[in-house]
């Protein structure tokens, strides 16, 4: 395996891996805030107010953003295999495989970039590296 291959799996796996822990924050970090107390009759605040900080499982998740979070999780499974499988083999298929799930990470990343995708981007960057990489080297082999 030449350096090129080498970095082209550990970014693979590294998406893999920061990806994972994103979705993890995002699904389970402390991301809401939100202000309580209560008010008495007359408009009088019976009980200090505070700040308290909820995750996203705690709110509630919608399930629309689980189908997507699965599918996301799903297009990080496929960059790490594909990485993998391509910096050994040179497939072709493998190559459409790292490239189709990077742009799902993409898509979904930009998304949500002003909430919880910016949590992806690590990984975003790292699938990049890996697909970007896998086309600069060397030429693919057909199956």
């Amino acid at each position: 395996m030449i350096t090129r291959q080498r970095i082209e799996a550990w970014s693979g796996l590294l998406s893999l891996i920061f990806g994972i822990l994103g979705l993890g924050y995002a699904t389970f970090g402390p991301i809401y805030q939100y202000a309580s107390g209560t008010i008495g009759p007359g408009g009088q605040s019976n009980s200090t107010s505070g700040n308290n900080d909820a995750s996203l499982w705690q709110v509630g998740i919608h399930p629309i953003t689980l189908i997507i979070f699965c599918i996301l999780l799903l297009a990080m499974f496929g960059v790490a295999i594909a990485a993998l499988s391509y910096s050994r083999t040179q497939g072709r298929g493998w190559h459409i495989i790292l490239w189709l799930s990077t742009i799902v990470i993409t898509i979904i990343t930009l998304l949500a970039i002003f909430s919880v995708g910016m949590f992806f981007l690590p990984a975003l960057l790292l699938a990049l590296i890996a697909s970007i990489i896998s086309s600069v080297g060397g030429r693919v082999a057909a199956e």
